[in-house]
């Protein structure tokens, strides 16, 4: 009877074949649960993973739209913006539309003073400054006016050929002192003016200026008299003389005029033995 007991007592002790060994629940139960778990444990990597996602606001975004919001910077940038009139290609639409208008002639920026018409903003800008200063300075020599008398004297200077700014580098020498400082960068080399389209630098603002209207093509400064346009001032200051006779610059040993500040230049070598007379 012991032996018959004690085999019971083992057998109840053993798990069945349709229990787990490890947790003693029924293999169906088990699996659930191991099963669950596996679920539970993914369930929470996904959610970390959607969080995750939900940090990046770009989340939502294509590829192209990336590259629009945080653009490669290219040393030249890519010129997709093509003239239809004769193919010239820029980096950005608005000199674009600036260049077009060399081929349409459009000049949309009145002057609301005087109904003078500009191609570009900046021009009618720089143009109405002229109708906003009072000038009570005027050049004995050309009647040119200033706002300043300390601009007249410098003005003064270009007509009698003061130059009281001289170079300690080379000797040359100068009527206004920032003439002088521009000058010097041709001694250092200094170019802080940087063209966006190319990257040319420049040792004058002046320069990038007349430069980057080789881009757009621009020329504001047109002659009325006989329709030439110019794209820098200084361009079209001596080709309008050619049409008023204009002489301002003046040498003071002689008394002779000039159309032009290099034709003095070379007429007052023959005062000191370095030229011949013109």
């Amino acid at each position: 009877c012991k032996s018959n007991a004690q085999n019971e007592k083992s057998t109840d002790k053993q798990p069945s074949s349709e229990e787990d060994s490890h947790t003693g629940f029924p293999r169906d139960i088990t699996t659930m649960i191991t099963d669950n778990k596996h679920e539970a444990v993914l369930e929470r990597q996904q959610v970390n993973l959607e969080s995750e996602r939900r940090k990046s606001p770009l989340q939502d975004l294509g590829s192209k739209e990336v590259t629009e919001l945080f653009p490669i910077n290219l040393t030249k940038r890519e010129k997709r913006y093509i003239c239809a009139e004769c193919g010239k290609a820029f980096s950005n639409s608005s000199n674009l539309t600036k260049h077009r208008r060399t081929h349409t002639g459009e000049k949309p920026y009145v002057c609301t003073k005087c109904g003078r018409a500009f191609s570009h903003s900046s021009n009618l800008t720089l143009h109405y400054r002229t109708h906003m200063v009072d000038r009570p300075y005027d050049c004995s020599k050309c009647g040119k006016a200033f706002s300043q008398s300390s601009d007249l004297l410098k003005h003064q200077r270009s007509h009698s050929g003061e130059a009281p700014y001289q170079c300690k580098d080379c000797g040359k020498s100068f009527s206004g002192k920032a003439s002088l400082i521009r000058h010097y960068r041709t001694h250092t080399g200094e170019k802080p003016y940087q063209c966006n389209e190319c990257g040319k630098s420049f040792s004058q603002h002046a320069g990038l200026s007349s430069h980057q209207r080789l881009h757009t093509g621009e020329k504001p400064y047109k002659c009325k008299e006989c329709g030439r346009a110019f794209n820098h001032s200084s361009n079209f200051n001596k080709h309008h003389r050619i049409h008023t006779g204009e002489k301002p610059y003046w040498c003071t040993n002689c008394g002779k005029a000039f159309c032009s500040k290099s034709n003095l230049s070379k007429h007052q070598r023959v005062h000191t033995g370095d030229g011949e007379v013109l």
